[in-house]
């Protein structure tokens, strides 16, 4: 059975003219859908009995599970392993903020990509996500109390790998009819695909885009990312300044920091030219440790802190950004590949 979220507001309201139904209805029944969220049809309180009958008959509204739950004693942070109607698993974690709530939600089942330190990656990629799938993270952080008022594509998968689904979400959650979430309040997080970056360009959305950049040499970003050796630094910050450029935004890099291999004064500096001249900044992330990359730790807080002041001295805007949920296995992919 089809679910009925994979129906934009035009199309739901041709199908309810096509079951002599008012196309009015359509616009209740996103309220319902994506605003109430309810959890069956016959919630829908203000629809006659009889349409009810008829969508239950036709569709259904959620097409993933709430299978575990796990909430930080650390910093409220709450993850959710959800099961999709094939029994694959995905994740999606709200972080709570004083004045803000987040919400980071996965694009794919597993990676194609491979980046050592992410658990996303580990069982290769399985499929896409639909956009109902993408869509249903956002409606059950919500169902679980949650007012969402930011979402990020940072959890499983490589978002401009299934672009089109993407991009058919962000709609829904920027829709008036919808989330009515603003644009500027989602943030794509990519690997690094420049013709996904080009397409995001030719779109011209106002939504933020984040690079995942962890090297500033082609030698240790290459070991960390293989895409690196595809598309190399120079090709991608070629298409990061026409982004830039053309868009008239600012792009963020994500660095995570791994002690004794990315943290030292060298790589700051490194870092601060290959970035230079560019409208960016650069957000420093402390390695949450994995089971995928033990190895792997964060570096001591003197040497973050030391890391910052080069490149506030070499004029690099920068913030140093917790790594939320430790205790809850917060990581990408983490609690999905230990449930298989």
């Amino acid at each position: 059975m089809r679910c009925i979220k994979e129906l934009s507001l035009p199309e739901l309201k041709e199908w309810l003219k096509e079951n002599q139904e008012p196309a009015y209805r359509a616009e209740q029944i996103f309220h319902w859908l994506y605003s109430a969220c309810v959890k069956g049809f016959d919630g829908m309180t203000n629809l006659s009995a009889p349409l009810r009958e008829k969508l239950a008959g036709h569709f259904e509204i959620s097409p993933l599970r709430l299978s575990n739950k796990l909430v930080s004693f650390i910093d409220n942070t709450e993850k959710y392993l959800l099961e999709l109607p094939d029994q694959h698993t995905i994740e999606s974690v709200v972080m709570p903020y004083p004045r803000r709530c987040t919400i980071c939600i996965s694009t794919q089942v597993g990676c194609r990509f491979h980046c050592v330190f992410c658990a996303s990656g580990k069982k290769g990629l399985i499929r896409n996500l639909t956009q109902d799938e993408i869509v249903e993270q956002v409606i059950l952080g919500k169902q679980e109390g949650h007012q969402i008022t930011h979402i990020v594509f940072m959890g499983m998968g490589e978002p401009l790998d299934n672009l089109d689904n993407v991009i058919k979400a962000i709609g829904v959650f920027n829709s008036p009819d919808a989330f009515n979430i603003g644009a500027r309040r989602m943030t794509i997080s990519t690997c690094g695909i420049p013709s996904g970056i080009k397409k995001l360009m030719d779109l011209h959305l106002q939504i933020e885009l984040s690079v995942s950049l962890h090297a500033a040499s082609d030698e240790l970003r290459s070991r960390l990312m293989p895409i690196n050796k595809q598309y190399p630094l120079k090709t991608l910050m070629k298409e990061l300044k026409e982004y830039i450029l053309r868009t008239n935004r600012q792009v963020t890099f994500e660095y995570i920091m791994i002690d004794k291999l990315n943290s030292s004064d060298a790589d700051a500096l490194m870092l601060a030219r290959l970035i230079k001249g560019m409208n960016c900044k650069v957000n420093l992330i402390p390695f949450n440790t994995t089971s995928v990359a033990r190895d792997f730790k964060p570096p001591m807080a003197s040497e973050i802190k030391r890391f910052q002041k080069t490149l506030t001295a070499e004029g690099v805007k920068n913030t140093l950004r917790d790594s939320r949920g430790a205790d809850i296995q917060g990581a990408c992919g983490q609690l999905s590949l230990s449930s298989r």
